[in-house]
């Protein structure tokens, strides 16, 4: 039965490049000729050259080669599973790496948001404060305007005695200080006056 070089090597126990050095040197190269054929770009070799090919090889060396090539296998075998396994262990430092990184990044900005938050609470309390205030010489302002109207009112009786009003049909200075509304904090931001 006719087969190919690979075939040949793996029956030895031995790679096919080392089955290919041998059938290229002298003698094992000529004697062979005759055992060969090729169809297509595979080259078939037969029975008798199977047997030179196999002889080329020592015992030893072939028992050793068959050892290396199961050899090989196995440690091809575990070779794919540590090159899986260190993958997955690379995979994971850069899962774990970005893990940090992100955890990091999260507590930055959560920290950054306490600055911030802190920062405007503190900008609000000041809002608040001079609201007060403002609130605070708005009725002072009021209070004064009402006293500069009594006082040039009673300059202008002095002066003018036929300016002279009834004062029951006035309305007194705590009626004048009920019209006026008052605004609480959200209508003082707003400017909205709810009547």
């Amino acid at each position: 039965m006719k087969k190919t070089i690979p075939q040949i090597a793996e029956e030895i126990g031995v790679s096919r490049q080392a089955v290919n050095q041998k059938i290229k040197q002298e003698p094992l190269s000529t004697s062979l000729r005759k055992f060969t054929s090729t169809i297509g770009k595979v080259v078939y070799i037969d029975d008798d050259g199977q047997e030179l090919i196999k002889s080329a090889f020592p015992k030893n060396q072939t028992s050793t080669c068959k050892v290396n090539s199961s050899t090989s296998k196995v440690n091809l075998t575990t070779s794919k599973v540590k090159q899986f396994a260190d993958t997955a262990i690379q995979n994971a430092v850069n899962l774990q790496n970005r893990i940090d990184f992100l955890e990091q990044q999260n507590k930055d900005l959560y920290e950054q948001l306490n600055i911030e938050r802190n920062h405007s609470r503190e900008q609000m309390d000041k809002l608040t404060t001079l609201m007060e205030k403002q609130t605070e010489l708005t009725e002072q302002v009021i209070e004064l305007t009402r006293a500069n109207q009594i006082l040039l009112g009673r300059e202008q009786i002095r002066t003018n005695p036929a300016l002279v009003v009834d004062e029951s049909s006035q309305p007194s200075q705590s009626e004048q200080v009920e019209k006026i509304p008052r605004k609480n904090f959200f209508q003082k931001i707003f400017n909205k006056v709810v009547t």
